[in-house]
């Protein structure tokens, strides 16, 4: 059957109307095909089976933490992850999105980091992550895939900006306050390790703070939190959060006991 629709011609035509100035005559699913709007976008909105697919190893994924989710940073991702044909999962995300928690984890990713681009892979057992430092220009989007695709990209370490611990009971550590400690040969450390999502570390958090204040000389001791999820320390397993070490001499041991004041 021939098709009912014809049309002339006489201009260059953008990326939606393209198709039709390659025919004679075209049909109502043509139009419907050419609408660039509902085709299937470069950079997508990411779903649960995708973190699935990256936790089980299946696919890396290139990851736009933002806010805005049509924000001129997706449009220079979309732009770029094109051109250098990254293979993997191309998605955004607002960070809402409950099933998110252990990727946004995995990677560090708090609101005030967006936007933020980010890929992470299961690779031979081990959640490897990569960030693009500095702002999501053209140049440097597609320098960060390229380097991916290369295999030069240098994963990152989580190392959690320091806070003040001024007149705190228990301090907050980040990972490289965290290994000073193991330097450290005069005090013994007395360290938590929760994570922000862990039902029972407010509890390992108020037992540190009993604990110190019961102590008669509090001076050989420091008491703090390391908080996994933005922060990477060897053997420390976030899944296993909360837990406490003692760290004393540089050697490290797991506190097993019950977690009681009189215990600890």
């Amino acid at each position: 059957m021939d098709k009912p629709f014809h049309a002339l011609f006489k201009r260059d035509f953008d990326q939606g109307d393209k198709p039709f100035s390659k025919m004679t005559a075209f049909d109502t699913i043509d139009i419907v095909d050419s609408i660039w709007m509902i085709k299937d976008p470069i950079v997508r909105k990411v779903t649960h089976s995708d973190v699935d697919n990256v936790m089980t190893g299946r696919f890396p994924a290139l990851i736009l933490f933002d806010k805005d989710l049509n924000s001129p940073a997706l449009h220079v991702l979309s732009s770029e992850a094109a051109n250098e044909k990254f293979i993997g999962l191309k998605v955004k995300s607002d960070g809402s999105e409950n099933f998110m928690a252990e990727i946004k984890s995995v990677l560090g990713i708090r609101d005030q980091d967006m936007p933020c681009l980010r890929i992470v892979e299961l690779k031979d057992g081990e959640v490897r992550k990569f960030r693009l430092e500095g702002p999501m220009n053209k140049e440097d989007v597609r320098l960060f895939l390229q380097a991916f695709k290369d295999r030069t990209l240098s994963q990152y370490i989580k190392n959690d900006n320091p806070v003040s611990n001024k007149g705190k009971a228990v301090w907050t550590f980040n990972r490289s306050q965290y290994l000073a400690t193991l330097k450290d040969n005069e005090v013994v450390s007395v360290v938590g390790f929760i994570a922000s999502r862990c039902t029972g570390c407010q509890a390992v958090v108020d037992l540190l703070a009993k604990t110190k204040n019961g102590l008669p000389d509090k001076k050989q001791f420091v008491f703090a939190t390391v908080n996994l999820d933005f922060n990477d320390v060897e053997d420390a397993d976030v899944a296993k959060a909360p837990f406490i070490w003692i760290v004393q001499k540089g050697k490290t041991q797991l506190y097993r006991g019950q977690k009681t004041v009189e215990a600890l």
